[in-house]
């Protein structure tokens, strides 16, 4: 019925395989360094890797996973070669970053 928060985020909502969305946690002991309001993850199954690229091409994300294998890769490298991230997948990978 509960749930012990101690970050910065409280979790506003969950749509199993649809979206996640945070607030602001107003009792965060470091709040006045916490310049994010509020924190939306969508949901990616994977079928269509280029959708990602494409929504973040567009404006409705503002960071995506790219994948070196989809159809849309080489452009988007090319477009934002400063700004691409590169890291390695591990066990310590599945938690949520933004």
């Amino acid at each position: 019925s509960s749930i012990l928060y101690n970050g910065p985020f409280l979790m506003k909502s969950f749509v199993s395989k649809s979206v996640i969305e945070f607030k602001k946690n107003p009792n965060y002991w470091d709040e006045k360094n916490v310049f994010v309001d509020d924190v939306k993850l969508a949901y990616y199954d994977g079928s269509d890797q280029d959708a990602l690229a494409r929504n973040f091409v567009e404006g409705v994300y503002s960071y995506a996973r790219l994948y070196p294998n989809s159809s849309s890769f080489e452009g988007i490298k090319e477009k934002n070669k400063d700004n691409i991230i590169y890291s390695m997948q591990n066990a310590t990978s599945y938690y949520l970053n933004f």
